[in-house]
């Protein structure tokens, strides 16, 4: 039974990195997305009307999923609806998208990094397991809109709740300094 359980969990794992390389492929090495720039998403946004705000979260979704980089919706953003309620748009849209990338993540890799066998992955993952809302959102903090840490953080045995209270909290001041510091930023 427990080598039944062994390969069931390579071969979700293996899945799972099947759909980080799908996801990056398709976002760099194909022209889909090569027009996408802070300009285009403001252009895209204000032919939208009172479609804007949800066109914004799924394009930032799909933006996320394929790592296309968060500052470019920042800036789209911070253009489109002015640094307050740009920054509420695009922190709201930041965690939503965060979200649907851990869940992809979750269904298809499961968990399998709650019980790593390895010691040393064990030790890397003592933080997570102890203090897991800090521990999410110290690296938000550090590499907000990083499509690969919610699928990193996915395959752990952390709370969905967890994760979406750290991921608020760890994406308030990146986005909150890029927001307005946006004009300076350009210059």
């Amino acid at each position: 039974m427990s080598s039944l359980f062994d390969g069931l969990r390579r071969y979700r794992f293996l899945l799972f990195i099947l759909l980080i390389a799908s996801f990056y492929l398709v976002g760099q090495w194909t022209d889909l997305f090569a027009g996408w720039n802070t300009q285009t998403v403001h252009t895209w946004l204000e032919q939208a009307g009172p479609w804007s705000v949800p066109l914004f979260v799924v394009v930032v979704t799909i933006g996320e999923l394929v790592s296309i980089p968060g500052m470019i919706f920042v800036g789209a953003s911070v253009l489109a609806y002015g640094q307050m309620l740009g920054f509420v748009i695009i922190l709201g849209a930041a965690v939503l998208s965060s979200c649907v990338s851990f869940v992809i993540a979750r269904r298809i890799g499961g968990t399998v990094l709650a019980d790593p066998k390895s010691k040393l992955m064990k030790r890397l993952l003592i933080p997570i397991n102890r203090r897991p809302v800090t521990t999410v959102s110290a690296l938000r903090a550090l590499f907000w809109m990083a499509t690969t840490l919610s699928y990193a953080l996915a395959v752990t045995k952390i709370s969905f709740r967890d994760y979406v209270v750290g991921t608020t909290i760890g994406l308030i001041p990146p986005i909150l300094a890029a927001t307005f510091l946006f004009d300076w930023l350009l210059v």
